[in-house]
């Protein structure tokens, strides 16, 4: 055998080919278990080379600082074995179903197309048991957080330190069988989700009719009421669509009009803001038609007609949309978990982790806002007198108004937290409320974490059976005599909803509000969705065969890219994003017809305060004056040369 080598040894060109250690696999592994990807492990790894001496032999060295390549193909592999295939994810996600009861999470899933997963924290098991969960709870969906597309619908309930989930729910499409399948998990497994209760006091969605239809279809006695926002929002994007042909400067007195509808206070300024825009039938036929049409569902969006439960002054989805927000940009850093094992794994522990650490900074008194706010709110008490404050039973307290010029009384219940004025009555915390929480030292369900006990309900339902004793909890000032022993979770004898209904009931309402009409006009909406889904289905089918008379016209090569990417898609959402982008392109190139491209380098050196875009640069003419000034001076010119 001959042992020489016909290549160099022992230099940096023959090193990098070593194979790489099981030692330093392992190692990699470790970063891909913290969750690095495969650049930020060779990162890590090299600086942690850096730090030793003759570092740079050991950089050299491909069986202790393995190449890009290596890494890439190690990273792929523990994704594979961690995370199972893209396509069909639901085997590898079984697998781990064990190892998730272990550690208290609940994982359940429905195979059947189609298929859905719903996901239950330690933390959303106490969120659970809160009183708040039986009153309002806001949903919302978005399908952008995995490669797959697949939708995750957050299911919210409303505590102290805000919004925080009751469940998560991954599930394929989002049609009305899929969200059925999706909040049917949450019912069969978690049947007294809502604060011990099995139905909520009602939900807070966006206008989606088949998440709608689902929720109506498991809880039919909850109130489905629409986020004013998005209410809003698509009224103003329909007076802006062209094809309604509305003028630009009347938009903004018809969005004006609608906005009175809204926020009628009573059925006197509603009935007279109605009038005002159906009194618009012959100017404007097509916005009134829309208006009458809406307006039948006016016990969904009207704020008049939701002043009879318990709203704590929440009319928009805004907790669901921060949601989804935060879980986009901080949790999934805006990048597309590889499937949903990996989105379920993100939710399991990197957003419960920072979910428990939100709470635990409310109950550390670490935000000065919350003790601003109050403040401030208190200030407006000043001229209350305790002597005026009146005891009504023992959960009924009855405080002057501030205004010396009005003699109005206002009763407030302090067990379920709601006030007869304005801004109190729907359980919001008013300023009423905060003067008895202030002097009285009473404890109300949506006072802001203030008090000892409050902030030690917070560290509870952020540790759970690992939160220190109350006096952990104590402020800068505060002693231990103080404290009010309490435990978290105590349900009083007294239904709640049911107490609550009634006293609100006691003070004026403005109208009964019929979940029987309410069901049938969502169904004559469903049954409308149906028939247009339909007709459009018959259109497109049209539009395919016609498309068929052009495909030998068109390049082999582009007939070909446009099988592979046919071929990739999966299910509905990648379909319904391949039918978004070519919308797009098609209108843009509607819009511009035969409009001649600039080039960018071109567009590059034009001057500052030129069109950026393909439009032609104007060129000035020169006036007659000037030209016929030029042509004199030519003239004049060519005589004093001769």
């Amino acid at each position: 055998m001959n042992e020489s080598h016909n290549h160099s040894v022992n230099t940096s060109g023959s090193m990098k080919f070593l194979r790489i250690t099981p030692e330093v696999e392992q190692v990699f592994n470790m970063y891909f278990e913290d969750g690095m990807g495969a650049a930020e492990a060779i990162r890590l790894h090299e600086s942690k080379i850096l730090l030793n001496e003759n570092c740079w032999e050991t950089l050299a060295n491909g069986s202790k600082n393995p190449n890009k390549e290596t890494v890439a193909y190690l990273h792929k592999k523990w994704r594979k074995n961690n995370f199972g295939c893209v396509n069909n994810p639901l085997e590898k996600l079984k697998e781990k179903t064990q190892s998730y009861a272990e550690r208290g999470i609940s994982i359940i899933i429905h195979e059947e197309k189609p298929w859905a997963v719903l996901v239950v924290t330690p933390l959303m098991k106490r969120v659970q048991h809160l009183s708040s969960s039986k009153e309002l709870i806001f949903c919302d969906s978005t399908s952008s957080c995995d490669t797959m597309e697949t939708t995750l619908t957050t299911v919210l309930a409303v505590s102290n330190a805000g919004a925080v989930p009751i469940a998560m729910i991954m599930h394929e499409g989002q049609s009305s069988d899929s969200y059925k399948n999706a909040f049917g998990l949450l019912k069969k497994h978690y049947p007294l989700c809502f604060g011990g209760n099995e139905v909520p006091i009602g939900f807070m969605t966006d206008d989606s009719a088949a998440e709608r239809s689902a929720l109506k279809t498991l809880w039919p006695s909850s109130r489905l009421l629409l986020c004013s926002f998005h209410v809003l929002q698509k009224e103003w994007g329909w007076l802006h669509e062209t094809k309604n042909m509305v003028l630009k400067e009347k938009r903004l007195p018809l969005m004006r009009m609608f906005q009175t509808v809204l926020y009628a206070a009573d059925e006197v300024n509603l009935n007279e803001a109605t009038s005002n825009i159906l009194n618009l039938k012959d100017e404007f036929p097509n916005f009134v038609k829309r208006f009458e049409s809406y307006f039948k569902r006016k016990n969904e969006w009207v704020l008049m007609f939701r002043r009879d439960i318990i709203t704590r002054g929440n009319n928009t989805n805004n907790y669901a949309e921060a949601c989804i927000r935060i879980l986009k940009e901080i949790i999934l850093n805006r990048t597309k978990a590889y499937n949903v094992v990996a989105l379920v794994e993100f939710i399991c522990y990197v957003w419960e982790d920072y979910l428990i650490l939100r709470i635990l900074d409310h109950a550390h008194n670490r935000r000065d806002n919350i003790q601003r706010n109050y403040t401030k709110l208190c200030s407006r008490t000043s001229n209350f007198n305790i002597d005026q404050v009146t005891k009504i039973s023992e959960t009924c307290y009855s405080v002057p108004s501030s205004d010396t010029e009005n003699s109005a009384v206002y009763t407030i219940d302090i067990q379920i937290g709601v006030c007869d004025c304005y801004v109190g009555f729907t359980g919001a915390f008013c300023k009423h409320q905060a003067f008895l929480h202030k002097h009285f030292n009473l404890s109300l369900p949506n006072a802001p974490p203030i008090t000892v006990t409050e902030r030690y309900a917070l560290g509870q339902l952020a540790l759970g059976d690992k939160c220190p004793s109350q006096s952990w909890f104590l402020g800068l000032k505060e002693n231990e005599s103080g404290i009010q022993f309490q435990e978290e979770f105590e349900h009083s004898n007294i239904d709640y909803v049911a107490h609550a209904s009634n006293q609100i009931e006691s003070f004026p309402r403005s109208e009964d509000i019929s979940n029987k009409n309410d069901t049938n006009i969502l169904q004559s909406f469903i049954a409308d969705d149906k028939v247009a889904n339909n007709k459009v289905n018959d259109e497109l089918e049209k539009g395919f065969l016609r498309f068929k008379e052009f495909l030998n016209d068109v390049p082999l090569d582009i007939r070909q890219k446009l099988t592979k990417n046919l071929n990739v898609i999966k299910n509905a959402q990648q379909l319904t994003k391949l039918m978004v982008t070519c919308s797009r392109g098609l209108s843009v190139a509607t819009k511009r017809k035969g409009q001649i491209k600039v080039q960018s380098t071109s567009i590059s050196r034009r001057r500052q305060g030129v069109t950026r875009g393909s439009r032609r640069i104007p060129a000035p003419r020169i006036s007659t004056i000037n030209f016929f000034q030029l042509t004199m001076n030519f003239y004049r010119w060519n005589f004093f040369c001769v």
